[in-house]
C-alpha cells in the first residue's frame, strides 16, 4: 500500500520491487500518481494496481479481503509499545504493508 506517496521515482521503485518479491496486489491511495517507466521497467504492466481516495477506504478494502494492516515507519511516534521490528512481522499471514 503506498498512502499518498508523491514522488514518481519512490513509485516506480516499489512497484519494481513488488513485481520482483511475487506481490501482485498494490494499493495506491490518493488523488493520483505517477511512475517513471525507466525505473519501474514495465512492471506495472504485470500488476494488479488498486486505486483508492481516502486511507479508511483502503482500510476497509483489505480488511474486508482478510488482510491485516502493518504501517511501516523508521522511528515510531506510538511509543514503543507499538513497535514491533520488520523482522518479528507474521510474514506467515496475509498483510497490507502500508509506506507513505
Amino acid at each position: 500500500v503506498l498512502d499518498r506517496v508523491k514522488n514518481a521515482h519512490n513509485v516506480s521503485a516499489v512497484l519494481r520491487s513488488a513485481d520482483a518479491f511475487g506481490i501482485q496486489q498494490v494499493y495506491l491511495v490518493g488523488e493520483s500518481f505517477e511512475y517513471s517507466r525507466g525505473i519501474s521497467l514495465g512492471s506495472e504492466q504485470w500488476l494488479d494496481l488498486h486505486h483508492l481516495r481516502t486511507s479508511a477506504e483502503a482500510v476497509q478494502e483489505l480488511k474486508k479481503q482478510g488482510f491485516k494492516i502493518v504501517v511501516l515507519q523508521a522511528e515510531s511516534k506510538f511509543g514503543t509499545q507499538d513497535v514491533i521490528p520488520v523482522y518479528k512481522l507474521p510474514f506467515e499471514e496475509r498483510l497490507a504493508l502500508v509506506f507513505g
